[in-house]
């Protein structure tokens, strides 16, 4: 299958790297765009887990896209990735399934790539068919 647009959730850390490799190579023989997404959720944020990412964020301008912010955030993972358009790097805050689901919705894109060991292994809900449940295009757990 061919892809246009992938969007890849990521935690910005090590744990991205293969994650953004596997889409990588789903995106080359099209030349397929890929967006990166980092999604703060209000509880870890509250108790300390997302400690970092969400002192990053200026609090004023939340639940908003956090574009420039998401260059800087994701910044380190952009310099391994060269072909990863800056552009298209979103820091968002909320619940990871809705606002990566919307993100997908409003930029077109026919794939979501996410790590299903980290935080965005609850895009799989609970069960098989939870994987794509609410999903605007096709997912894939790397």
């Amino acid at each position: 299958m061919s892809y246009e647009h992938l969007l890849v959730a990521v935690e910005p850390n090590e744990s991205a790297v293969p994650v953004i490799k596997r889409a990588g190579e789903l995106a080359e023989p099209t030349r397929a765009k890929i967006s990166l997404v980092a999604v703060v959720q209000p509880l870890l944020a509250a108790f300390g887990t997302g400690t970092a990412l969400a002192s990053a964020i200026d609090p004023s301008q939340r639940p908003q896209d956090q574009s420039d912010q998401g260059k800087e955030i994701l910044e380190p993972l952009l310099k391994k990735f060269p072909d990863v358009n800056g552009a298209g790097c979103h820091v968002v805050y909320g619940d990871p399934r809705k606002e990566v689901y919307e993100l997908a919705k409003k930029e077109k894109c026919d794939l979501i790539v996410f790590d299903r060991d980290g935080h965005y292994g609850e895009l799989l809900g609970s069960s098989a068919n939870g994987t794509s449940h609410g999903a605007p295009c096709e997912v894939l757990a790397v």
